[in-house]
């Protein structure tokens, strides 16, 4: 690859980081809105059941978005390796106690069981990736690490999916929120975590080559 095609990429990446930013901080915005003001209507069922899960899952999980998305700006992630640490242990509790909320709130999804299970499964691949990205770094397997956070924050951000699939899925049915759920169930985190696969195929060889230098 030439400069200005290196110069071509890392702007393009750049705009794709800060593009992702903007959502996940207007994601965050709403978590605190929710807090704030209330649950939306079709959300009160669950929430009235387990209010203090309800509310740690999305407390929890906004900060797990807010962390995960600076641990991977790699000028900070270089330039302050001990608050990179720092950070990831405050994710890993993040996603713990998000996570472990999640999977129980799942059970009480009012739309059927596909969606129970869409948001059970999430849980589950959500606790089960960031467990193992935490036992690579605790074994010094950073290409491994590295590899197992990407599949991590990739559901982190069904936080981000699960909203714009909402919005999108509402507008076609004209807003038949009973229809809708139980398909972003499964579509807020199955399409980001097979893209994450693949940005992991694209960039291996590269992060393997500048690991070596």
């Amino acid at each position: 690859m030439t400069s200005p095609e290196r110069a071509g990429a890392s702007r393009l990446l750049t705009c794709a980081w800060g593009i992702l930013a903007a959502l996940c901080v207007a994601t965050i915005a709403y978590a605190i809105a929710v807090g704030i003001v209330g649950v939306p209507q079709p959300l009160r069922p669950s929430f009235e059941a387990t209010p203090i899960l309800f509310y740690l899952h999305i407390s929890c999980g906004a900060v797990a978005l807010f962390v995960g998305l600076l641990q991977f700006n790699r000028t900070l992630r270089l330039r302050h390796v001990v608050w990179h640490r720092r950070a990831g242990m405050l994710y890993l509790t993040m996603v713990a106690i998000s996570g472990l909320a999640g999977l129980i709130l799942s059970g009480s999804a009012t739309t059927g069981t596909v969606a129970v299970w869409g948001f059970r499964m999430l849980a589950i691949f959500w606790l089960v990736t960031t467990f193992i990205a935490w036992f690579c770094i605790f074994q010094r397997k950073i290409a491994l690490h590295r590899e197992w956070m990407i599949r991590s924050f990739s559901l982190t951000l069904a936080a981000v999916t699960l909203r714009l699939d909402l919005i999108a899925g509402l507008m076609f049915t004209q807003g038949d929120f009973d229809a809708v759920y139980p398909v972003i169930a499964w579509t807020c985190w199955v399409p980001n975590l097979l893209l994450g696969e693949l940005w992991i195929r694209l960039s291996r060889h590269r992060f393997s080559r500048g690991k070596a230098k």
